[in-house]
């Protein structure tokens, strides 16, 4: 019975310090993050801009594959006017999905992708489309995009 009761003293002496070095740690803590925050304050808003180009650029990189994608078709099966039409509008849901983000934060960049795409989205989804065009029309998409992923590397 001793040891019991021993064993509860010490149980309840432990939570008891346990907790009250945890309250002045808790505020050497809030002093050091404090500090930290000050000091730190420039570096958390660099990377926290840089981690929505991380985002954008491998959304872009993916979009870009896509669009790839239809110049493959094109290439094994350029006769295969179902794929095309899939593709085509696989590429319009794609972008839909980065368009906005697209074209906030790289203008410029935007304006020149969707002189291209949107022309390769309308042909690619004919009934009937220019196999020819449809391949113009993704080269000069892929080569934006391009450029585009390589102007959000750089930041």
């Amino acid at each position: 019975m001793k040891r019991i009761q021993l064993f509860s003293f010490i149980l309840v002496l432990g939570l008891f310090l346990g907790a009250c070095g945890s309250e002045e740690n808790q505020e050497n803590n809030n002093d050091s993050e404090q500090s930290q925050n000050e000091s730190g304050e420039k570096e958390d808003k660099e990377s926290e801009d840089r981690e929505p180009d991380k985002k954008l650029s491998s959304e872009v990189e993916n979009f870009l594959g896509t669009v790839e994608s239809m110049e493959t078709t094109l290439d094994q099966s350029s006769e295969d006017i179902k794929t095309i039409n899939e593709n085509g509008k696989t590429i319009e849901e794609e972008w839909d999905l980065i368009e906005k983000t697209v074209e906030e934060n790289h203008p410029e960049h935007y304006e020149k992708v969707e002189e291209s795409l949107y022309p390769l989205i309308n042909e690619s989804q004919k009934d009937k489309p220019d196999v020819e065009k449809v391949k113009e029309l993704t080269r000069s998409t892929i080569d934006s995009l391009k450029e585009l992923q390589q102007n959000v590397e750089e930041g």
